[in-house]
């Protein structure tokens, strides 16, 4: 009987892989390059979309100031709508002096004599009115209130349907009270300012997804929009209530509203993104993959061991940032151990690993893939960050973050661990399995990759119980962190021997999160 030859694993061709997908072909076909290219061209229309947002924005014969209480304010979407209603916008910010009693709410320098119309968000809306009434502003054509706390009956003492002689406008969302006592803060401004029951009157409904109910005084010059969904931070990543409120501007400051420009440009956001992907996700599955490379003896004992001693790291890192919460003198450094625990925990996995990297009796040589898989990895890690990028502009303050961020350091830093960490362990894991040791470490097993989200995934769920909304957005900051790396290198390692550009994708996808989240 003639004995089966043992080959050396690492002599062992790189082949197409079969199974289920049997009819995979060895070259990549020009339907895949084709894919690809869609996907390229419709990441660049993220961009474009983004630009076209400022076209119109410079010739708007209208100015909105927005006295912002320090929520996110996608600057995007929020030009286009504006831009329908032929406004443009100015944010003003929140300082710590608005917090101190007697403060008092001015125009920003510039706007004493241009005609402009204020927006008030968040508890102090009222306050921001009452303070520009009072400073006997002429410029001001219109006041709108978003989200508004009830001051008190003697704040409003005086306000009626025709003082002030201006028109105005509150948004709040819908609590269905079913008594006097259950009424919001927008609910009981708009009474007093104009006399209508809200609560026993007949309003307008707007919108079929998710209907508003409208009130309006018999004078025209009160208005209120009561939204079904609950007003919070996302408010204007809405597009209903952008709609809307462009609808407002425009009919009742402007010279009309383009409804098709809003419903055109979310449209394609929305089509650029998902087709993207999905021509990105074409285009892997049409690209021949080698065969793993195995032993001849898979050892899952040292791994175990490794997964199990991470996992001790990982819920003692998550117990620290707890007890912090729990502590007013640390609680504030919280947040910090949310965000950056999964780039400390996977610079750890890395340097576990070094004695295997740096071991020369396993060596391991890069298979020859050939310039066009180089090619195909560099592209599909570029169209990946572009659809991270251009998502971000169009859906996220990032503009306003870019300008005023000063987290360039720390954003290099992260990039450098992780860039680092990436290499290290994909070549820890590709000399384990050329040794007979199997998969190994973060991209060799899932256990790691769940153990590095672990401490910030306990925080969110701390934050939600506490309310705390700074540890909830730290904690998702650092559940992306953990999570969009992985995801955007994860088919490039699979198509590609080139583990530095794995790596290098890696470091760009952690670094650009944590400098987006500032």
């Amino acid at each position: 009987m003639k004995k089966t030859s043992q080959r050396d694993p690492q002599e062992r061709p790189a082949a197409p892989q079969y199974g289920f997908r049997k009819l995979r072909p060895i070259k990549i076909p020009k339907a895949a390059w084709f894919a690809l290219g869609i996907s390229l061209c419709l990441a660049v229309t993220l961009f474009v979309l983004y630009g076209m947002s400022f076209k119109d924005s410079r010739n708007a014969g209208n100015t909105l100031l927005i006295y912002s209480d320090g929520r996110n304010i996608p600057e995007v979407s929020l030009r286009n709508a504006l831009a329908a209603a032929d406004f443009d916008y100015e944010i003003v910010e929140s300082d710590n002096k608005s917090s101190k009693q007697g403060y008092v709410y001015e125009l920003p320098h510039g706007y004493n004599k241009q005609k402009v119309v204020i927006c008030a968000v968040g508890s102090d809306a009222f306050k921001v009115m009452d303070d520009l009434l009072d400073s006997g502003a002429g410029n001001i054509e219109g006041y709108i209130l978003i989200d508004p706390e009830y001051p008190g009956n003697a704040s409003l003492e005086g306000y009626t349907s025709e003082n002030p002689a201006v028109p105005c406008a509150v948004f709040g969302s819908d609590t269905k009270a079913k008594s006097s006592t259950e009424l919001n803060g927008a609910q009981m401004i708009f009474e007093k300012i104009s006399g209508v029951d809200t609560m026993y009157g007949h309003p307008a409904q707007r919108g079929k997804l998710f209907p508003s109910k409208v009130f309006v005084s018999q004078n025209q010059m009160r208005y209120l929009s009561l939204s079904s969904k609950k007003i919070g931070d996302g408010l204007f990543s809405s597009p209903m209530f952008l709609s809307e409120l462009s609808q407002y501007l425009g009919t009742t400051f402007g010279r009309g509203y383009s409804s098709s420009r809003i419903t055109l440009w979310t449209v394609l956001l929305v089509f650029s993104v998902l087709m993207s992907v999905a021509s990105l996700a074409l285009f892997l599955f049409m690209v021949p993959v080698s065969v793993p490379d195995k032993g001849d003896k898979v050892l899952k004992g040292r791994d175990s061991l490794g997964a199990i001693i991470f996992l001790g790291i990982s819920g003692w890192i998550a117990l620290c940032g707890a007890v912090m919460t729990f502590i007013p003198q640390v609680k504030q450094y919280a947040k910090y151990v949310a965000v950056y625990s999964p780039v400390l925990i996977i610079g750890l996995m890395a340097l576990a690993q070094l004695k295997l990297i740096a071991s020369k009796k396993i060596t391991y040589t890069r298979k020859d893939y050939g310039f066009t898989i180089f090619i195909a990895s560099v592209v599909t890690g570029l169209t990946e960050i572009m659809i991270l990028v251009g998502t971000s502009l169009n859906l996220t303050n990032a503009e306003r973050m870019v300008k005023d961020n000063n987290n360039w350091v720390t954003a290099l830093i992260v990039f450098v661990v992780m860039s680092l960490s990436a290499v290290a362990l994909i070549l820890a894991d590709k000399k384990s399995r050329i040794s007979g040791q199997g998969p190994a470490a973060y991209f060799g097993s899932p256990a790691y990759f769940l153990e590095a989200l672990l401490p910030s995934a306990v925080l969110i769920i701390l934050g939600v119980i506490n309310c705390d909304h700074a540890l909830i957005g730290a904690s998702l900051t650092g559940l992306a962190t953990g999570i969009l790396p992985f995801v955007c290198v994860t088919p490039i390692k699979r198509i590609s021997d080139f583990y530095e550009i794995t790596g290098l994708i890696f470091g760009i996808v952690a670094a650009l999160v944590i400098f987006a989240a500032g």
